[in-house]
């Protein structure tokens, strides 16, 4: 019984690329005290495979620990997008996002990070408002200039 259980660990193990030397070193020995049980009861061939395990075991477990084959992390699908305020006017604007003031100067660009959806926005020197999507992972622009 133990070293089925000693069995299906080390298999489990192998699996994740990442044997316990301790696990693998305790394993062997039990293989070895079976293999000897064996032998004396005349059963060659399997106290034979029982130390050929035990060997194999011992080997494993003095490599060096290898680094875990786990699956990679799936990356996150990002929940948040841009919305980028571009002025081409000769002066500073305000832009009102949402109910939030930004004031952006002459040439400058602007970038607003914020949650993906709908968003409502106001250009007083354009007297324009205006509602809009911004995707997750997109930028959506806002450009403000002369006609």
């Amino acid at each position: 019984m133990a070293l089925l259980l000693y069995a299906t660990e080390t298999e489990i193990r192998d699996e994740l690329n990442s044997p316990d030397p301790k696990l693998l070193k305790e394993a062997a020995r039990a293989y070895r005290a079976r293999g000897d049980a064996l032998r004396a009861d005349g059963r060659l061939p399997a106290a034979q495979a029982d130390a050929s395990r035990a060997d194999k075991l011992e080997a494993e477990a003095r490599k060096p620990a290898k680094a875990a084959k786990r699956p990679p992390e799936p990356a996150e699908a990002p929940s948040t997008g841009q919305i980028l305020l571009v002025n081409d006017w000769t002066g500073p604007v305000d832009v009102v996002v949402d109910g939030t003031n930004h004031t952006v100067a002459a040439g400058e660009r602007k970038a607003i990070t914020r949650p993906a959806g709908d968003f409502a926005y106001e250009v007083a020197v354009a007297q324009h408002q205006g509602k809009a999507r911004v995707e997750a992972g997109k930028t959506f622009t806002i450009r403000i200039g002369p006609r």
